[in-house]
């Protein structure tokens, strides 16, 4: 150990456990980074993506990286060190095994301090010799440490990835299903540009902008000048992928996309359903989609090769197989531009508009599962699932 602070990383397979190999979203995934990967869609073995707020913690403190593959190693590992600070980032999803690993070292040991960040209800995750963190900043400063906004990648040098590079935060959609604050918050240019410089110890093509709904921060404009300075110390790298609402979409000029080199586009589509998207606030509608998906495929056939990546959620409680086909068949219209889908079952998170307008319980915070307490007919979605998930599949296959 040369560090005393530990960034405690739960593996997404740990979480996930054996793969459902019968479970066709497994087929689409494993299909997608098959197909996708010499265009640069590659992730990580054990995780998504690079954790972030690992980065962040590295910035400012310098720390040791701990992947945790096994629950038994990992508290192993914790009992036969000296760390000071051991950190987590909490989620629905690891909250029990972060609990055995913390539960177990407080009964040998009392010498580690475990520090909690996330997203989860932590007035109910109570456990000795705990902090709770609500940002990276609060922890640094009870370090004692003047924060510094920006990321460091030393940790994970070498890793195949699509780093994310975050221009500003928040949103001014107030889509009921969001968990993102309606503020914008510009990053800093020089904190941009320390994140383009630290993106240099990954191998990587394509760069993921961060921002909730991008053009929303003035600061996009400044794309194409960070393009060229990636390029300057990566000539694998190809461009980027941005996220947006169709509505912004079509505020971005043809010259720009073009000139940003932005490669792929995620659109918030949700559903091909106007009664769906305005009860849930969606800045969105049929006619929007229909002239971002046009405007989308004008730049693919005669300005340059951009695709879309339509973002899909399964279990609205008003979806039904009449609304879900007709999803499918406006995205069926417009297959030779897409590139893949993005596709999210509906979790109702704590503090959103949509966790008080259904009633609940805890399974539904889950993202993994397709069931929902709330559905009057659990075929209807299920079938969906399988649904959109093999015409994902056949896209990406070409057929």
């Amino acid at each position: 150990m040369k560090n005393k602070i530990l960034c405690v990383q739960i593996s997404t397979n740990l979480i996930n456990g054996t793969p459902d190999l019968s479970d066709i979203s497994q087929l689409y995934y494993n299909t997608l980074y098959k197909v996708k990967s010499s265009d640069g869609y590659i992730k990580p073995s054990e995780f998504w993506e690079i954790p972030l707020w690992i980065t962040e913690i590295n910035h400012n403190i310098e720390t040791d990286l701990y992947i945790c593959t096994n629950i038994d190693e990992a508290i192993t590992h914790i009992l036969h060190s000296d760390y000071k600070y051991v950190c987590f980032s909490v989620l629905d999803v690891n909250k029990h095994l972060i609990k055995e690993i913390i539960t177990v070292v407080n009964r040998y040991q009392h010498n580690t301090i475990f520090v909690l960040g996330g997203y989860i209800d932590f007035t109910k995750f109570f456990l000795d010799n705990t902090i709770y963190a609500k940002t990276i900043k609060e922890f640094i400063e009870l370090l004692g440490i003047e924060y510094k906004q920006g990321n460091s990648y030393k940790l994970f040098s070498g890793f195949k990835t699509i780093p994310r590079l975050t221009l500003s935060t928040g949103c001014t959609n107030r889509c009921d299903f969001c968990t993102v604050e309606n503020k914008i918050v510009k990053t800093p240019t020089h904190v941009i540009e320390q994140q383009v410089k630290a993106f240099k110890p990954l191998k990587f093509k394509l760069v993921y902008i961060n921002d909730k709904t991008f053009g929303q921060s003035k600061n996009y404009k400044l794309l194409p000048r960070i393009y060229k300075a990636i390029k300057e110390y990566n000539k694998d790298f190809k461009g980027f992928i941005i996220q947006t609402t169709t509505g912004q979409l079509l505020k971005l000029s043809d010259n720009f996309i073009k000139d940003a080199h932005i490669k792929y586009i995620e659109l918030g589509i949700e559903t091909y359903n106007d009664n769906i998207l305005k009860q849930y606030h969606k800045p969105s509608s049929e006619l929007l989609s229909i002239r971002a998906f046009d405007k989308i495929q004008e730049l693919f056939i005669h300005i340059t090769n951009v695709k879309i990546i339509p973002n899909i959620i399964i279990g609205f409680p008003e979806e039904n197989s009449f609304t879900y086909g007709r999803t499918i068949n406006f995205l069926e219209h417009y297959k030779p531009f897409i590139s893949h889908l993005n596709i999210y079952n509906l979790a109702v998170y704590d503090n959103t508009e949509l966790s008080k307008k259904i009633k609940c319980n805890n399974t539904d915070k889950n993202e993994l599962s397709v069931e929902k307490s709330f559905h009057k007919d659990k075929n209807v979605h299920k079938q969906f699932y399988k649904d959109i998930h093999k015409f994902g599949i056949d896209i990406l296959k070409g057929v």
